[in-house]
């Protein structure tokens, strides 16, 4: 899994003022400019030393945080919620406070991996879902997705299933999840749906005469009869991006997905499916950026939903030139805005995109500094094209130890980021963003 190498360019680096502006954008979209002030404050964490691979979601009493964190020759697959203001927990402060750390899974037989990581998901009745990713005997990338689930807010978990039927040596994984009853359906009890990547087309028994290619699926897992029960497999593309991250959110309409496609040209842009009265649509490009490369970038589209817009951010080198970009959709992804360019200059990527609720967003990713490290940029983007100025909510390293941000709505206006800091040693870090207006 190689990261693009960055080609030089003349860009210069932005401004990363917190107080109210507007970035020079790729489009005009901004010249009339949208006062926002974005207020960062940086939380205890409840992961301890050595933990990675954090990630963030929205639930009924607070936000979810799962991560990894080492024990000896094991792995511990940990999590938390924050309980926020004003809710009733002991220990509660005017900051909120976190519930007690449950663990959901622990082995010396996980597949650790910087960009691939678990996910954890709260269904609409209160359900929780999370995964590992577990080695084959093959060793290397053959990697499976384990799945459980919860019903008592991660105190006890059910039995892991396989996500996927197939169990060919290869990857499967990049696991993104909704909540059935935000946009999926489910005929009777608790559940959620999930995407993954799936390799088993590049099995070494797979059809010799078919090309090796990566495929994106799709199923819905429910809890039925005291136990899970999957729903069938539905392949929404046959040839993607081998190891770059997925995103699926709720529409009006139904789930949509993002990913990274991979054309016969190697052309590496972002495309989505939809579900639409419950079918399937062909995959769209989100635009056509035309960037060419060899290999897997290990950037992945990020996704999200706000009341009546939809928004995708996404990493591109188009043409020599990395960038951080992200268009808007008035009609739950069937078309899009001309992109916006968010990035300071010298993106890494790593994208995450949070939906408000009142039709604008909060973009995350990181941007490369002198010294071979990286900020953590939080910037805000309204439903109509606008953009204001960025903030640097922390810094890492710009490698592969610093993993990916993950983001989650908290309250209206206020949201929770968490991220990997790489000295003394790897630790997740954990902050809330607040976007106000100044009109």
């Amino acid at each position: 899994m190689k990261e693009p190498e960055r080609k030089p360019h003349s860009r210069k680096r932005r401004g990363r003022a917190v107080l109210a502006g507007c970035l020079v954008l790729a489009t005009p979209a901004c010249e009339s400019g949208w006062p926002v002030e974005l207020r960062v404050t940086v939380l205890a964490s409840p992961a301890g030393a050595g933990s990675v691979a954090p990630f963030l979601s929205p639930g009924r009493d607070g936000v979810w945080m799962s991560w990894l964190e080492a024990d000896g020759n094991d792995h511990r697959l940990l999590l938390a919620q924050r309980i926020p203001e004003g809710a009733p927990a002991d220990g509660a402060t005017a900051d909120g406070t976190w519930s007690p750390v449950r663990e959901a899974g622990r082995s010396d037989n996980y597949f650790v991996n910087w960009a691939d990581f678990p996910v954890v998901v709260e269904d609409a009745r209160g359900r929780l879902w999370t995964h590992w990713l577990e080695r084959g005997a093959a060793g290397g990338y053959d990697y499976g997705v384990r799945l459980v689930s919860s019903e008592d807010g991660g105190a006890t978990w059910s039995q892991p299933i396989s996500l996927h039927d197939d169990g060919s040596p290869v990857e499967h994984g990049f696991v993104s999840s909704i909540g059935i009853g935000d946009g999926a359906s489910s005929d009777a009890g608790s559940g959620a749906a999930f995407v993954w990547l799936d390799g088993r087309k590049m099995a070494p028994d797979a059809d010799a005469e078919s090309e090796r290619e990566m495929t994106i699926r799709y199923r819905e897992v429910a809890f039925l009869d005291g136990q899970l029960s999957a729903g069938p497999e539905v392949l929404l593309d046959g040839r993607t991006c081998e190891c770059c991250q997925t995103d699926m959110a709720a529409t009006s309409d139904g789930p949509a997905v993002v990913y990274r496609d991979r054309s016969p040209d190697e052309i590496r842009d972002i495309r989505i499916v939809r579900r639409v009265d419950d079918r399937w649509s062909e995959p769209m490009p989100v635009h056509r950026d035309g960037w060419h490369f060899e290999g897997c970038p290990v950037n992945g589209p990020a996704l999200a939903v706000s009341g009546e817009r939809l928004a995708v951010l996404w990493f591109t080198g188009a043409d020599g030139r990395p960038q951080v970009k992200a268009a808007v959709s008035t009609d739950s992804g069937a078309s899009f805005s001309a992109p916006l360019a968010l990035d300071r200059g010298d993106p890494i990527g790593r994208v995450e995109l949070v939906g408000m609720g009142d039709g604008s967003f909060l973009a995350f990713w990181l941007e490369r500094t002198d010294g071979g490290g990286a900020d953590l940029v939080a910037l805000p983007i309204d439903g109509d094209g606008r953009a204001g100025s960025s903030a640097t909510v922390g810094k890492t390293a710009a490698g592969r130890a610093a993993g990916f941000p993950r983001a989650a709505l908290e309250a209206p206006g206020r949201v929770l980021v968490a991220w990997t800091e790489t000295e003394p040693s790897n630790s997740v870090r954990i902050a809330r963003v607040e976007a106000k207006s100044l009109r």
